[in-house]
């Protein structure tokens, strides 16, 4: 994959209605899950571009930022909450994953304390006075770890 300011741009995505009528791709899709955009796209399809976005290199940081931006959505909560849940539910089902084949592979000890970490009881107490922007970055780095780690 090249590197461009827009990956998504360059994907070779077969879901027409997942594109604008000019080609580009509804990021949507991939960082608000639930919304209807996201539904365009099936959700492992998703989870696999996100992984190789990440694995190519790219700042998934910055890929969310420049989409907020586009969308005029800075200072939106309400979104950045939504994109926190996203990130979420894309490292527990790799988590989930991972956790279902754990007999059949040997796991590093950096991932066994990752896993560990993700599933610690008192983690609730150490994030409930986030922000938004705090949660989403967290979340963000989770899954790119999680990726990076698997």
């Amino acid at each position: 994959m090249k590197h461009t300011d827009n990956p998504f741009n360059g994907l070779g995505i077969r879901y027409p209605q997942a594109k604008y009528g000019d080609g580009s791709i509804k990021q949507k899709a991939f960082f608000e899950h639930g919304s209807a955009e996201s539904g365009l796209i099936p959700f492992e399809d998703r989870l696999k571009i996100l992984a190789e976005l990440v694995f190519e290199g790219y700042d998934m940081h910055q890929l969310v930022e420049n989409y907020l931006e586009e969308k005029d959505a800075l200072d939106d909560d309400r979104r950045k909450y939504g994109i926190a849940s996203s990130f979420h539910i894309y490292t527990m089902t790799l988590v989930n994953n991972l956790l279902d084949k754990i007999e059949e592979i040997k796991i590093s000890d950096s991932l066994e304390e990752l896993i560990d970490k993700f599933y610690d009881k008192d983690r609730h107490n150490l994030y409930k006075d986030e922000t938004a922007s705090e949660e989403m970055q967290r979340r963000i780095d989770e899954f790119v770890n999680f990726v990076k780690a698997i």
